[in-house]
């Protein structure tokens, strides 16, 4: 540009015929000799651009103000002259401290091509351009190619200092910060690190010189930032650590395991015998995989469906299992203590008879439909599983373990479905309510209704789709590698399966881990951000609000640990799986110790112990999916009759394995939920409502500090972002600088993340709650709910405390100030706490059933938003002598299954006195015990019993309760009919039997929601007489909206969730028109609400139970009979019958 000017600057003058004429002096100069005119900016500065011999630019251009004694560097006229260096010359009084010359006539102009004067007034770039010494390293780009912003900051290398405007500055150690500054030699010299030449004035580290008022105003005034206290917290420390914890967690759990199984140290004498040889027995025994009676249609009938090359690895299995077994009885026959603790009596955990038929490949006719004479035998034998609901559960557990797909089981589950169907008056409500009263709240619900839908859910399609890709990769790692290196690939696959069944308890772990390490960091924040702010004073009365914000998320963060403690405690001998004899009284001591001394520690345990068994259930549901009884009862037909105890003893082992993994799985994660529920009631809440009140208080004009400024300085530098808090870029025209969201966008993000943890705590701790029984649909639409409702009572505590602090802008001061809005808040929860807790005590009868942990837990998460206490519908672990030290259920377990009493006298027949029978006598009723109903018309009078028993399901039905709530139409009755009608129908399994009987929660959410409601309106109270929330307007705004509107849209997702995606949804009644009026005195307690009912046709099931005699089936290789319930004869050879009572 500058060249283009002088083009024409030459073309006009050669035009006019004179030099410079029309160019004012502040823009050019005429040379001399030459008459040329060049630009001012050129004169003086170590570059002649006068024509040769013409120099006049550099001699007489540098001397044009003699009076100042200064060279004319640039054409500028320097200010003054500095008095303490009269080489110095300087364009800003300051830099000379105070001390300069003023006005110097006749002052000698100093040499031109002083190499000192150059040196110390210009400096020149690498472009060659000159440029005033003061302008280097000045934070702006006066080189063309911007090498005073690079070298030029760089002049003096050994200082380790920037040359700021040209000048040397050395290290200073600051004696009151300990932090090395940079400053000019005079002041390092005096120990004064951060004087300037300004007396009020403070030297950054970098040696710059701000304003003292800008120190600690939590904008960045220093380039360096040193004005403002620095943390050295980083997002990606915090993520390593979280990574570090979480897996230091893991590997002490591992450690554990692998001491306690193969070591035994943490055992009494007693346990460390029956441990080992469990420990020995889960190793040698090695699942093979095998064909599935249904995946090709047809089977091999002389493998029974089995693969052959298979078959051998399998006996041996069964074999080390019998031999195991023997060994542990000292090589003798099994005795009748043994058979209750591991194996367990076959008859009254699984029905084998109709686990062979539905297994048993030429059963099937088709994929869907069994051949007529087994279809009708086994028909009738699942008419007797029905009435018992042990078997009834035991027998879908094992169908779903045993098939690999849903697309497999669900062949067989629609069979059974078919039958429930007749059993039930083609009522498919009163069917599907048998299967939720006999499987309960659990996956398996969820799993058998998936089974039953005419299209398959996306998930387990996709899960099909797998299976045989999963089954081709394993017939291929086991048929191409040599059994020399089967042994190391089989150890290599179990870590593989370890490690893939950690990955999601991993993530989980170290997401929680992250939130509370990142609450700790907010909580050093904020008090970091308030101690600079006011410089250590922030005691003061001025900053009440701001230090209580401090002290409540410190004191959340603590009593967050502290339930850590508790939990860690409650559950040690849980979560350390330890022996509870006398014995190890002190090893519990020490353990309970060590529990609660590395508390935090304690999730990441408990998730990894979880992690163990999931891999333990599926290596034994592969352990239990390949091993068949019918084929190797065709292989060792041979045998003694006894093996065939041991092979139906060899699938209740198994069972029992699956059900056991299955229900410590369960429990690890229960427990794990404990722990996230906590942090996010507590702490998650405690950091949601600091960081809201802290943008909306603090952020206000007139406060005497701006500890939103500060805050939001410290969590951009822990994130690594850049949001615009130094003086220049609040001063440059962006667009998040103009919108003012550049702070706002890392608050609502670091509350974004609390808030997440919060609701998926909830919606896990509900999930572990329901044993996995939600669909994906309905755990987005129940969080849904739990956002609304979370927003709503947050919104209590973020306007309480807002509105009680005063507000300079409005003039006004709140009625309820700080301190008393602290003590309502206080009361308001200790009041809610102490209103749930009896609420639930005194009208809900399974809250008192739970342990202390949930119970206290379930009331804390009811004080954020309103979940209905569910019982864990998780039976005792199957029994087994090798692990009775297993944690005491009778206090803190789940409920236990009842049998009815036909089923209890069954289990009290031992097997050796079976044996001594020639043939077995007649079992069930005999025919004179329920002649007489049959002939005097009992079947309406057993129908009423059975209305009488379903109104109240959760009892023991007894005479005097049936005689007394009889109709009166019965009065005249015998109460000898009565009695024996009363006991065909307990023995027969149609009441007084124990199902997992559902809650009715419709009180529950009235009453709570209502609380919530009342305090809601309370605290609306307080906001108004406060005056509300002052805007910039000077309007007046009240939280009423947001309040009412969270709140009824968080009521329509509730409804939406068990009208469209509560997996029990077709059993329930909720409807929006008229409900509340029909429902209003269960509401008030008035009238209990109507129990889920799943009464079963009398007459069909009474033609199942009684219909057939003497129907003997063949069942390679077993032949199979089944009689009436009031008669069974079993015609069968010496050997079948031996062995059938082997079984029973």
């Amino acid at each position: 540009m500058k060249i283009t000017w002088i083009i024409l600057l030459w073309i006009f003058t050669l035009a006019n015929g004179e030099s410079c004429s029309m160019v004012d002096l502040t823009e050019g100069w005429r040379c001399k000799h030459s008459g040329e005119c060049i630009w001012k900016d050129w004169v003086c500065d170590g570059n002649e651009q006068c024509p040769d011999p013409d120099k006049s630019d550099e001699i007489e251009g540098c001397n044009l103000f003699p009076d100042t004694g200064c060279q004319s560097w640039f054409g500028r006229r320097q200010q003054k002259m500095c008095l303490n260096d009269p080489d110095r010359c300087v364009e800003r009084v300051e830099e000379c401290g105070g001390l300069h010359i003023d006005n110097v006539p006749n002052k000698p102009s100093r040499p031109i091509n002083s190499e000192v004067f150059l040196n110390s007034v210009v400096w020149k770039c690498k472009d060659g351009l000159t440029i005033l010494r003061s302008e280097v390293c000045d934070g702006t780009n006066h080189c063309k190619d911007a090498s005073d912003e690079s070298e030029g900051c760089a002049l003096f290398p050994q200082t380790n200092c920037k040359s700021l405007y040209g000048q040397k500055y050395i290290q200073c150690l600051d004696k009151n910060t300990s932090v090395t500054v940079c400053t000019l030699p005079k002041y390092a010299e005096q120990g004064r690190c951060r004087e300037c030449p300004n007396e009020n004035d403070w030297r950054c580290n970098d040696g710059e010189c701000i304003a003292d008022s800008l120190v600690r105003t939590g904008i960045k005034d220093c380039k360096d930032g040193s004005d403002e206290y620095m943390i050295d917290l980083r997002w990606w420390k915090l993520v390593l650590i979280t990574l570090g914890i979480t897996a230091f967690g893991l590997s002490l759990s591992n450690i554990y395991r692998f001491c306690n199984s193969e070591k035994q140290l943490f055992f009494c004498e007693s346990c460390q015998l029956n441990k080992s040889i469990e420990y020995k027995r889960q190793h040698s025994l090695s699942s093979t995989p095998v064909k599935r009676p249904f995946e090709n249609g047809e089977a091999d009938k002389e493998s029974g469906g089995i693969e052959m090359n298979s078959l051998e690895e399998e006996h041996n299995n069964f074999q080390t299992f019998k031999n195991e077994v023997e060994d542990e009885n000292d090589g003798e026959s099994v005795d009748s203590d043994y058979v209750p603790s591991d194996i367990g009596d076959p008859e009254s955990t699984l029905p084998s008879e109709l686990i062979d038929i539905l297994e048993y490949a030429g059963s099937w006719r088709n994929s869907r439909e069994l051949i007529s004479e087994l279809g009708v035998k086994a028909h009738h034998v699942y008419a007797q599983v029905h009435q018992d609901p042990v078997l009834f559960k035991n027998l879908y557990f094992y169908l779903s373990f045993r098939q690999s797909d849903v697309q497999n089981l669900a062949s067989v589950i629609k069979t059974l479905h078919r039958w429930e169907m007749e059993f039930h008056g083609e009522d498919p409500r009163s069917v599907e309510a048998c299967l939720r009263l006999h499987l309960g709240c659990s996956e398996l619900y969820k799993t058998i209704q998936s089974s039953l839908a005419d299209n398959l859910p996306m998930k387990c399609m996709f899960q099909d789709k797998i299976v045989p890709l999963k089954r081709w990769f394993r017939s291929v790692r086991r048929r191409y590698t040599p059994k020399q290196f089967r042994p190391c690939l089989e150890g290599c696959y179990t870590v593989l399966k370890v490690i893939y069944y950690s990955i999601s308890p991993f993530l989980s772990a170290s997401s929680l881990y992250f939130d509370i390490c990142k609450d700790m960091c907010l909580a050093f924040i904020i008090y970091t951000s308030l101690y600079e702010l006011t410089r250590g004073d922030y005691w003061h009365m001025d900053y009440c609000f701001e230090i209580s914000l401090v002290i409540s998320l410190i004191c959340a963060i603590c009593v967050v640990q502290f339930i850590f403690v508790v939990i860690s405690g409650y559950f040690s001998k849980a979560v350390f799986e330890m022996c509870k004899h006398s014995a190890s009284n002190g090893k519990q001591a020490l353990f309970f110790i060590l529990s609660t001394v590395f508390a935090p520690l304690m999730p990441a345990f408990v998730i990894a112990n979880h992690a163990y068994y999931n891999e333990r259930i599926y290596s034994a549901k592969r352990e239990l999916q390949s091993f068949s009884v019918t084929a190797l009862a065709a292989k060792d037909s041979h045998k003694k009759k006894s093996d065939d105890y041991y092979r139906y003893g060899y699938r209740i082992y198994l069972f029992n394995k699956v059900m056991r993994a299955r229900y410590r799985s369960f429990l690890f994660r229960r427990i794990y939920s404990f722990y996230r529920v906590s942090q996010a009631a507590i702490g998650s809440v405690a950091v949601v409502c600091v960081l809201s009140l802290i943008m909306i208080v603090s952020n206000r004009s007139g406060r005497a500090i701006k500890l939103f400024v500060g805050v939001e300085e410290h969590i951009c530098t822990f994130f690594n972002l850049n949001c615009g808090l130094s003086r220049e870029a609040l001063s440059a025209d962006t667009l998040l600088t103009s919108l003012h969201v550049a702070g706002d966008f890392v608050f609502i993000m670091s509350m974004a993340f609390s808030f997440y943890m919060m609701i998926s705590s909830l919606v896990r701790y509900v999930y572990q709650s329901k044993v996995m029984n939600m669909s994906t649909n309905g755990q987005i639409c129940l969080s849904l709910y739990y956002s609304m409702h979370c927003i709503c009572r947050l919104t209590v505590i973020i306007a309480l405390f807002s509105t009680a602090e005063e507000n300079t802008q409005s003039g006004q001061k709140p009625i309820i100030s700080l301190f008393p809005a602290a003590i309502i808040s206080y009361l308001l929860f200790t009041l809610q706490v102490l209103l749930i807790y009896v609420f639930k005590s005194r009208f809900i009868p399974e809250f008192n059933d739970g342990n202390l942990i949930e119970r206290l837990l379930n009331v804390f998460v009811n004080t954020l938003v309103v979940i209905p206490y569910t019982s864990w519908d998780v039976p005792h672990e199957p029994p087994a002598r090798a692990e009775s030290w297993w944690w005491d259920q009778e206090s803190d377990g789940p409920r236990p299954i009842k049998r009815s009493a036909s089923r209890q006298r069954a289990q009290s027949i031992k097997a050796s006195k079976l044996l001594e029978k020639e043939k077995p006598n007649s079992i069930g009723l005999d025919l004179s015990m329920i002649a007489g109903p049959l002939i005097i018309g009992v079947g309406k009078l057993s129908k009423e019993i059975e209305k009488i028993w379903w109104k109240n399901p959760k009892r023991d039905l007894t005479l005097q309760e049936t005689l007394k709530e009889l109709p009166k139409k019965f009065d005249n009755i015998n109460p000898d009919l009565v009695e024996t009608t009363l006991q065909y129908l307990i023995d027969n399994g149609f009441i007084n039997k124990s199902l997992f009987n559902p809650r009715r929660t419709k009180h529950e959410y009235f009453w709570l929601l209502c609380l919530q409601f009342l305090i809601n309106l309370f605290a609306l109270i307080v906001e108004l007489s406060n005056g509300g929330f002052v805007m910039r307007s000077g309007m007046h705004y009240y939280s009423w909206d947001i309040r009412l509107g969270t709140f009824g849209f968080g009521l329509v997702f509730l409804i939406l969730y068990y009208k469209r995606y509560h997996l029990s949804r077709r059993l329930m009644d909720v409807e929006i028109c008229g409900y509340f009026w029909r429902a209003c005195p269960v509401f008030c307690c008035l009238k209990e609400d109507a129990p889920l009912q799943a009464i079963t046709g009398e007459d069909e099931m009474q033609r199942c139970l009684e219909d057939i005699k003497d129907l003997v089936v063949n069942v390679s290789p077993h032949k199979l009979s089944m009689g009436t319930q009031t008669h069974i004869s079993v015609e069968e050879s010496k050997e079948d019958l031996d062995k059938k009572y082997l079984e029973t």
